[in-house]
């Protein structure tokens, strides 16, 4: 290994040993809290906390699954000329692009008024750029955008958006590939009174076991969560890909590099200026689920130090914002902060002082856990049966319900999972660490299962 990379590798294993440290450093706080005080206490007081926090997933779940309307948010405005942004970071998407330009050009052949931006990077040369060019040639239409300023996703969106002659813009990402009546809704898909769409994204490589229960979870936080969240209190969020801005919002808003989850942070400064947000769990696309563990572990810690900026940028203006009725504020404040922050550190301070009990022959420790445990499994089994009604409603057939039955059942380990992510991002954003790593996309899996 040369020099230059020897110390790339080298830098690399130390940030990610100072996130080890200081993660097993959070996730040991409230054990060592409940030591100098009375384990037994603090195991409740901690089974109560999580508890509570899992009663609202349960709520949810069930307000959605049962309780609330399901259908579409919009189709009621009139046509309207459309601009499709596809982002892609070419080296890692290369094998893929070619596949989501001609899909979305065939689907809007026959279609008036539709511009297709793509906006890359590409920091060398590579050979799909002349085949990318040679299609361009032959379909006016699509619009190469080669973003060789500042940095980040952020800046290829606002460069194309400041590009678009739509109306309307529809984002997505490189691996995104709606199907065609989903893009023939577009033109269509915003009232008068609706600034921003949000649909739902599907995956389609669910070859393996960490797919199938992705596929799932997205589908709880797609037609389960963000529903309920939407229909109870408002709140809509993850306006990125598979989303239509009305073009005017989408200047005005851009999106920024100061949170790793650009479009949760754009949604909520659209959400705190006034934009009416809605969640139509019909408009459907699908994409790709990071194949290995590794590339879920980096993928999701991205997402969630993402989300602690939303929540240090935005805060205080939440709070304040005079619009915002209280039960609203509340539910941001859970959404950012409650939802998996202080869930996760109240369920790994659980499973801390239950061990010791256990170790200091206290049987009570091994009730804890029991308890943990089932708490865990109702959350799932609950999560996992609003899916099975929600696609039972919708006739989706991607979601066989031996998926929402191994989601269901494997729930406590994956939740576990997810929370030491949740720490390893607060680790992160203690030491300072603030980087985005690629979740690698490979072509054999974009056309897997279509």
């Amino acid at each position: 290994m040369s020099s230059p990379h020897r110390l790339t590798a080298l830098r690399a294993i130390s940030r990610d040993s100072a996130v080890f440290a200081v993660t097993s450093a959070l996730i040991a706080c409230p054990t060592v809290a409940a030591v100098t005080g009375n384990l037994f206490v603090s195991s409740v007081i901690f089974l109560v906390i999580s508890g509570f926090l899992s009663l609202l997933v349960i709520l949810e779940s069930l307000s959605s699954g049962w309780g609330l309307s399901f259908g579409p948010a919009a189709d009621l405005g009139q046509a309207r000329s459309v601009t499709i942004i596809v982002c892609a970071y070419l080296p890692n998407e290369q094998g893929l692009i070619l596949d989501t330009v001609s899909e979305l050009l065939a689907a809007v052949s026959d279609m008036p008024n539709v511009q297709i931006i793509l906006s890359y990077r590409s920091p060398r040369d590579l050979q799909v750029e002349e085949e990318l060019r040679a299609v361009a040639l032959r379909h006016p239409s699509l619009c190469l955008l080669n973003v060789t300023t500042g940095n980040g996703k952020a800046e290829q969106l606002n460069q194309a958006i400041d590009r678009a002659t739509g109306e309307v813009v529809y984002l997505l990402d490189a691996d995104a590939m709606p199907d065609r009546w989903t893009i023939r809704r577009v033109p269509f898909i915003l009232s008068e009174q609706v600034d921003v769409v949000q649909g739902r994204n599907m995956i389609r490589n669910t070859g393996h076991l960490i797919g199938k229960i992705v596929a799932v979870e997205f589908a709880a936080k797609y037609m389960v969560s963000h529903l309920a969240r939407s229909r109870l209190a408002a709140l809509a969020y993850f306006c990125g890909s598979n989303c239509i801005w009305r073009l005017g919002v989408a200047r005005a808003t851009r999106f920024s590099n100061a949170s790793l989850v650009e479009d949760v942070e754009a949604s909520v400064r659209a959400d705190l200026n006034g934009s009416k947000i809605v969640i139509d769990p019909t408009f459907a696309t699908t994409e790709l689920a990071p194949e290995c563990l590794v590339d879920w572990w980096r993928q999701r810690r991205r997402w969630a130090q993402g989300w602690l900026e939303v929540g240090r940028l935005h805060t205080a203006a939440i709070c304040s914002q005079s619009r915002f009725s209280l039960w609203k504020k509340v539910n941001w404040i859970y959404v950012i902060y409650g939802r998996r922050v202080g869930y996760a550190l109240m369920s790994f301070g659980l499973l801390g002082t239950s061990l010791l009990l256990l170790l200091g022959g206290d049987g009570r420790g091994a009730v804890f856990l029991g308890s943990f445990v089932v708490v865990q499994l109702m959350t799932g089994i609950t999560q996992a049966g609003a899916v099975a009604v929600q696609a039972s409603r919708l006739g989706e057939k991607r979601l066989p319900l031996s998926w929402c039955l191994v989601y269901g059942f494997t729930y406590p380990l994956y939740d576990v999972l997810k929370n030491a992510v949740t720490i390893a991002a607060i680790a992160a954003s203690v030491v300072g660490i603030r980087d985005w790593r690629i979740t690698p996309r490979r072509r054999p899996a974009c056309l897997e299962e279509q």
